[in-house]
């Protein structure tokens, strides 16, 4: 470290004033910035909570620690560190709208919707060979059902009577539908007997996440869409 002489730097006034408090110390002057934890300003840290979310929401639907270990190159000891650390922020992943949710308030919702394709859905092969393709996930957005195109079909709503003992749906016992926008149509990838319910109990728009091919369909979708379809908070839940 090279040191300076004060008088070299400081105001003949400002040097009087120093000197009454640190006469002949040698002094750090800090550089007046708000200190930052390591990690925050190359955004390593954000990606490391994002990878020990993962690890943590795979352990929990059966993934092993060893399995673990090689998948994401760590000691057995590391990924066991990640499971059992008390000072994790972490969101609990469940299969509903109000995970996804705070996934997405913690920036985290392409973990959430990972997570789900891996466990949580039955078309899942179709789906990855999909996703393969370059497109980009929609955030967390609210989408009119009537919007919608349903490759099965099922008896018109208006004619259906609703059973009384049928479980309303709701964001904590729900989840949001995955959705392919493709030449100008929503077209539904998973969950036929979600959105059918959906109907049958008469809800008007549902939380979705939409997979957007890039190029045309991409262009296209923020054309008619972009400024329409917001993305979902706190104060629409």
């Amino acid at each position: 470290m090279r040191y300076e002489n004060a008088k070299n730097i400081l105001p003949k006034e400002l040097l009087k004033e120093v000197q009454k408090y640190a006469e002949g110390k040698i002094l750090y002057i800090p550089s007046g910035e708000e200190k930052k934890e390591w990690g925050e300003i190359t955004g390593y840290r954000k990606r490391l909570q994002k990878r020990n979310q993962m690890i943590c929401n795979k352990y929990k639907n059966g993934i092993t620690v060893t399995e673990l270990s090689e998948e994401y190159y760590l000691s057995i000891d590391s990924i066991k560190k990640i499971l059992y650390s008390k000072k994790r922020d972490e969101c609990e992943y469940t299969p509903t709208v109000a995970s996804a949710l705070a996934y997405q308030n913690a920036g985290m919702i392409e973990e959430w919707i990972h997570t789900f394709l891996q466990f949580s859905c039955s078309n899942c092969i179709i789906l990855e060979h999909l996703f393969r393709e370059q497109g980009v996930f929609s955030t967390l957005i609210k989408l009119p059902l009537r919007l919608v195109r349903v490759e099965s079909e099922e008896t018109e709503v208006k004619k259906v009577e609703i059973d009384k003992k049928e479980i309303q749906s709701t964001y904590d016992n729900t989840p949001p539908l995955l959705i392919l926008f493709e030449k100008k149509t929503f077209i539904l990838l998973e969950q036929e007997e979600v959105f059918h319910r959906l109907r049958r109990l008469r809800t008007n728009a549902w939380p979705v996440v939409i997979w957007i091919k890039k190029g045309v369909d991409y262009e296209l979708f923020q054309k008619q869409y972009g400024s329409i379809l917001r993305t979902l908070g706190d104060s629409q839940v």
